[in-house]
């Protein structure tokens, strides 16, 4: 009986020990470390936003436009934070696929385009206010919503750091049109056999312009004799 009393009371020691260390430790009894309060509450000084949508994380702004000192304006291309209609996957709330890939099926004019276009147009005008309150002298020009996913604007070359600033704005590039080289890439544009045959012979053919002047067969060019009146 004796052995179980000294049992009893060696347990509740074990308990009593790491209780009164927890409440030695507690905020309210903390000691400050080093100038700190282990007990105080602390605030952040900073917050940095990352981009959500997929293409936005993608998406990358053309070395070339930062650090500009002139004003001279400049057209560029604004990348906004959602993915453009043709590749929505899927991700938003509500919100179904509208991207071919994930439906399976040509881009159209569906409950689900229509639906995400509206949620496009609102995210849109949130970002662009907010873009021409930061840059005023901001002129934003066409919505690019299919494919791209931002829009155009001409804006002075100095100020594209500010755009980047704005909450939603995770690009500004370059708005310069590229011409396809047609007469070299007929095969990879895929083009009707025809028309790729024709333009294999084209970059074939002589840049002479004496072959135009050949007679054809048969046929001769030697004039007749004009006789004197």
């Amino acid at each position: 009986m004796r052995r179980n009393k000294w049992s009893r009371a060696g347990f509740a020691a074990a308990l009593v020990l790491p209780l009164a260390v927890v409440t030695w430790a507690s905020p309210g009894n903390a000691a400050p470390v080093g100038g700190l309060n282990v007990g105080q509450s602390l605030q952040p000084t900073d917050r940095v936003s990352a981009a959500k949508a997929p293409t936005s994380r993608l998406a990358q702004t053309d070395p070339t436009l930062l650090n500009r000192t002139e004003s001279t304006r400049i057209p560029v291309l604004v990348k906004l934070d959602y993915d453009p209609v043709a590749t929505y996957g899927g991700g938003v709330a509500g919100l179904a696929a509208t991207s071919p890939g994930e439906t399976g099926s040509k881009l159209g004019r569906g409950a689900a385009v229509q639906a995400y276009e509206k949620h496009v147009v609102k995210r849109e005008q949130e970002i662009v206010g907010d873009l021409t309150k930061a840059v005023p002298s901001a002129a934003v020009g066409q919505r690019l919503r299919t494919v791209y996913g931002g829009v155009s604007a001409t804006v002075p070359a100095n100020k594209v750091g500010d755009l980047l600033k704005v909450d939603g704005v995770v690009a500004v590039q370059k708005d310069e049109l590229r011409q396809p080289l047609t007469d070299a890439s007929a095969a990879f544009i895929g083009p009707p056999a025809r028309t790729a045959r024709w333009a294999a012979r084209r970059t074939r053919a002589p840049a002479s312009s004496s072959a135009s002047s050949t007679p054809a067969p048969g046929r001769s060019t030697r004039r007749s004799p004009t006789t004197a009146t």
